[in-house]
């Protein structure tokens, strides 16, 4: 009884298609499955007209072994497949590759895995299996090369003096600030550097610390962008090697903050930015995270903020573990970074929601200020939570910004009680590269050629 197309199971289907398909003889194909050949040759061409042809054919394995040995900057592949011959060994395959153990070592194990492909017999029905091996080693570079941008800490030649220790009673004044993100687009034609952060901005800063004489100056975190440092956004080639400057740049700043009030307690907040380097250490290269100079055990490891920005050198306080870097000015005032980022207007409620004490917090870079009353046994009591706004450029050269992001630029000056509850905060509106403070209008300056000669020769 002759058979149809029907009557062969899914195997013989495939095993029909792809001998016909090596242009084996038809009829004899048709006479092993007691099928007609004009009705093979016509199923055949509906399934290359309908493109399912593929789906019906068996590819044999190769006659031939692939070897690989791919370079991943400090890493490398080595891989090996075959589905003949007996199996290589790592030390015959590191042979044959001319792998360099002086640069290389292999670490972890060597994988190797086994697998069947099925192949239709050629004269008979059935299938045939061969087996497929696989070798796999990784290795390392014994000297690394490096992956991320080459930076190196800031040398300040001067060693300043420790501030006195704080007062312990009176009123006291805090001159806070948030998010400058110092960083920058670089043109690739010209090397010249466009930075993020607003520098008229901070000399409007610097012109309110001089006049106030502060206490304290709090800076709230994202002091860097650190924009080559996250995995989080496609890395644009305008953002590479663009660290280093940052570095250089916002030590300009900090040191002029400590000239003009060298007794003053100043502290810097880790924010979400500028935990992207300890991120990016851990992820990539966790070996070098934490790592000190022996000479230096006493400091901050090498590849943290703190020791780029040599805060040790300027008496600056490095505020870290975001976000848990809240410090408390008195029992009923904070501030922090802050890591929630609402709609506008929405932050600060969310903030205040569960808020026992005022709270002056950044990350937003929008100026948001809600109060609530709170009623206790001893009265009623004022809670607030404010943002005072941002200190990088607001027109949306920032990454992750655009013109409609709705940024200001601002800072803000608390006064509080030392040891007490009382607290009172005055916002600071910074528009355009200007300020009205006491009936004064202060007017910001880039400072360009004064920051120069700090910058080792980059473009800006």
């Amino acid at each position: 009884m002759t058979k149809t197309w029907s009557d062969l199971t899914k195997d013989q289907r495939c095993d029909v298609v792809s001998r016909i398909c090596r242009n084996e003889d038809i009829e004899k194909i048709a006479l092993a499955y007691g099928v007609r050949a004009s009705s093979l040759s016509r199923k055949i061409r509906k399934l290359k007209k309908d493109g399912l042809i593929d789906q019906y054919i068996i590819q044999p394995p190769s006659d031939t072994e692939q070897s690989t040995f791919i370079e991943d900057v400090n890493e490398a592949t080595l891989e090996w497949k075959s589905g003949f011959g007996p199996i290589r060994t790592l030390d015959a395959l590191i042979e044959s590759h001319k792998i360099d153990l002086d640069i290389w070592k292999q670490y972890g194990s060597v994988v190797h895995n086994t697998w069947t492909t099925p192949r239709a017999k050629r004269d008979s029905d059935g299938f045939e299996y061969f087996q497929n091996h696989q070798v796999k080693a990784n290795f390392i570079r014994k000297v690394p090369i490096p992956i991320f941008p080459v930076i190196s800490p800031v040398t300040i030649e001067t060693q300043y003096k420790a501030p006195p220790p704080p007062r312990t009673s009176g009123i006291a004044t805090s001159y806070i600030f948030a998010d400058p993100q110092f960083g920058y687009v670089k043109d690739l034609k010209t090397a010249k550097l466009t930075p993020f952060h607003n520098r008229k901005v901070l000399d409007l800063h610097l012109q309110m610390i001089q006049l106030l004489q502060p206490d304290r100056v709090d800076i709230l975190g994202d002091w860097l962008d650190m924009t080559e440092w996250t995995d989080r956004f496609m890395r644009e080639p305008e953002f590479y090697w663009t660290t280093q400057p940052a570095l250089l740049e916002s030590v300009w700043w900090l040191s002029q903050i400590r000239e003009i009030v060298p007794e003053a307690h100043v502290s810097l907040h880790q924010g979400n930015h500028d935990k992207r380097i300890d991120d990016a250490l851990k992820t990539h290269l966790p070996a070098a995270y934490a790592l000190k100079a022996v000479d230096e055990l006493e400091l901050p490891p090498a590849l943290s903020l703190p020791k780029l920005l040599a805060l040790h050198k300027l008496q600056i306080e490095w505020i870290g573990d975001y976000p848990n870097d809240t410090v408390y000015l008195n029992p009923l005032l904070s501030v922090k970074h802050e890591d929630k980022a609402l709609s506008p207007g929405n932050t600060a409620k969310a903030v205040l929601r569960d808020a026992y004490e005022t709270i002056v917090f950044g990350h937003i870079h929008r100026r948001e200020m809600i109060t609530k009353s709170v009623t206790t046994m001893g009265g009623t009591r004022y809670v607030t939570a404010c943002c005072p706004g941002c200190s990088c450029w607001t027109d949306g050269r920032t990454p992750g910004s655009n013109r409609e992001s709705q940024w200001q630029n601002g800072s803000l000056i608390a006064e509080y009680e030392i040891g007490g509850e009382m607290n009172n905060l005055t916002p600071i509106l910074i528009e355009n590269g200007k300020l009205l403070y006491q009936r004064q209008l202060f007017e910001g300056r880039d400072r360009v050629e004064e920051i120069i000669p700090a910058m080792d020769g980059w473009h800006v």
